[in-house]
Order: structure tokens, then C-alpha cells, then sequence
């Protein structure tokens, strides 16, 4: 048998080994790389819960600017439908208050002119005439038995036609010059009277027995 001298000399003991067995651990290669491996996992674990975080506040961020982009879309549709709605509307109430102005002309009597130049005071009835007005002719406004008691500037005793309302949107409507406005407006009335009196010929002719030759371009009222 050996002594307890023998053992102890042969084996030496570190104390330490048990004072603090993780440092002496740390310093046998294969458990230090066993260590560093659970830290390395530790701090990997902790890097992808910082990362699903992060990811999941991009994924919040992402959802959110999606469901205001949504919300900007239903509103612009929102506020198009209602642009739509009463541009219809408009059409619709354009297309009567067309009518009511075609319908009234060209109009054969003073009594409708007058009638007429009150209508105009409505802005609606005003903007729809001027919408039209401005490809329309003196002929398309009045019968020639109305310009037969008026001229442009009202001398020698007739009507001043540039006093009407009705001239003042045609002139606006026409896009033309003032003075190129009112050299076409005296042909035009030029024309009209030319026309009352090649009919006042033509009736006096008939009274007479005399032929008669028919014109295109004269007025039968």
C-alpha cells in the first residue's frame, strides 16, 4: 500500500480548482470554446429578437402607410364622384336651359325681345346664350321685321341695337375685335333690311300682277 505522502507527491491538487472552478474551466481549451459557443448563441438570440422587432415595427410602419394610401384613394374617388355628380347635373340643367334659349329664337316681336333681355338678367339663361352666341348670326337672334325698326347706334329715329343685352354677350362671344364686330354687325343689318325691302318690292310687284321671282335668301316674316 502506498502512503498518503506517496499519492500526494505523485497527484499534486491545485486548491484553486475549487476556490473557482469556472476559471479553471475557462482555461481547459475544449470547455472555453464550449462557453463561447453559448455566449455567441446568447447574443445571437438576442440580436434576432432586436431584429424580429425591428421587423415587425417595418412590417406596423408599412401597413399603416398602405391603409393611408387606401384612405387618400377612397378620398379622391370620393371627391371625383361628386365632381362627376354635379358636372351631370350641370349637363343636365345646360341641356333645359338650352332648349329654353333656342326655343325663343330668333325672336319676331319687340314684346320678345324684351321678354328676352329679361331673361338674360338670369345667370344661367346669360351663360348658356353666350355659350351659343358666339357662332350665331344676326339673323339667328332676330327676324328681319325686328331689325327693320333698328340700326347699330339707334340714329334717324330706330332702336340702338348696341344698347341690347343680348349684343353685348354676342360682341364678348365673338372673339373678334370690337371694330371687326361692328363692321359684321352693320353688313348683317345691312342684309336684313335689304331683304324687308327686296320683299316689300316683291309684294307690290304681286299687287300688280306683275312675276314674281322667289329668293332663297328672303325673309317670308
Amino acid at each position: 500500500m502506498y502512503s498518503r505522502r506517496t499519492i500526494s507527491s505523485s497527484y499534486p491538487i491545485n486548491s484553486s480548482f475549487f476556490d473557482s472552478p469556472d476559471a479553471e474551466l475557462d482555461n481547459i481549451p475544449i470547455m472555453q470554446g464550449e462557453i463561447e459557443q453559448e455566449r455567441e448563441i446568447e447574443q445571437q438570440g438576442g440580436i434576432d429578437q432586436a431584429s424580429m422587432e425591428s421587423s415587425a415595427r417595418a412590417d406596423s410602419n408599412r401597413h399603416e402607410e398602405r391603409l393611408s394610401r387606401i384612405e387618400k384613394t377612397m378620398e379622391d374617388m370620393s371627391k371625383k364622384i361628386e365632381i362627376i355628380y354635379k358636372h351631370i347635373l350641370k349637363e343636365k340643367l345646360n341641356s333645359k336651359m338650352r332648349q329654353e334659349v333656342l326655343k325663343a329664337l330668333p325672336i319676331d316681336s319687340v314684346d320678345a325681345l324684351k321678354a328676352f333681355e329679361s331673361k338674360l338678367k338670369k345667370k344661367e339663361f346669360s351663360e348658356e346664350f353666350a355659350s351659343i352666341a358666339g357662332s350665331m348670326q344676326l339673323r339667328d337672334f332676330l327676324k328681319d321685321k325686328v331689325v327693320k325698326t333698328m340700326n347699330l347706334k339707334g340714329s334717324h329715329d330706330k332702336e340702338a341695337l348696341k344698347n341690347y343685352g343680348f349684343y353685348k354677350i354676342w360682341k364678348n362671344a365673338s372673339g373678334i375685335s370690337r371694330k371687326d364686330f361692328k363692321k359684321m354687325v352693320r353688313c348683317q343689318i345691312q342684309a336684313s333690311h335689304s331683304r324687308i325691302y327686296a320683299k316689300e318690292r316683291r309684294l307690290k310687284m304681286k299687287s300688280k300682277g306683275r312675276p314674281v321671282i322667289e329668293s332663297d335668301s328672303e325673309e317670308d316674316s
